[in-house]
């Protein structure tokens, strides 16, 4: 797949995303991070309005790291408040320089109008879409005839 320049976010996000309470316990938190296979989880009301994320690093170096109980520490005391985030029509390569700009892996994706979650754009997700990209550019330069190597003759078929 080769991207467009005007490709969007809302076209290469996840959008089933995990989310957890500013309420709830870091240790269900945790249990939702190993279910899902996740590293981070949006942490959001009761309306899905995105309040801050809260990655692994948050949990072991706010949590783990001061010896806090995971059993009765709410999400809300170690998350990450400033969150970066860009919307669903957001250009992609403009969502890549916003990730790199501010050395984020997982970038949510709000609806403007109500800071909703509505999905979340990973790195991973970026690299395998890039890898593709990359592979089609050599595809097509592989398959395109420009000249014969020394030594090379074409078969024709009889």
């Amino acid at each position: 797949m080769i991207l467009k320049r005007r490709a969007k976010v809302a076209d290469f996000m996840t959008q089933t995303v995990e989310t957890v309470s500013p309420d709830a316990m870091v240790a269900e938190a945790a249990r939702k991070m190993r279910d899902f296979d996740c590293g981070a989880l949006p942490v959001c009301d009761e309306n899905r309005k995105l309040l801050g994320i809260l990655t692994d690093r948050d949990i072991a170096v706010r949590a783990v790291a001061f010896e806090k109980d995971p059993k009765i520490t709410r999400v809300g005391d170690i998350m990450t408040h400033r969150v970066v985030s860009c919307g669903p029509d957001a250009n992609l390569r403009e969502a890549e320089k916003l990730m790199q700009a501010n050395q984020i892996r997982r970038l949510p994706v709000v609806d403007e109008a109500t800071n909703g979650i509505v999905g979340i754009l990973s790195l991973g997700k970026l690299a395998r879409i890039e890898s593709e990209r990359v592979a089609g550019h050599v595809l097509k330069g592989v398959s395109e005839k420009t000249h014969h190597e020394p030594g090379y003759a074409e078969s024709k078929a009889t």
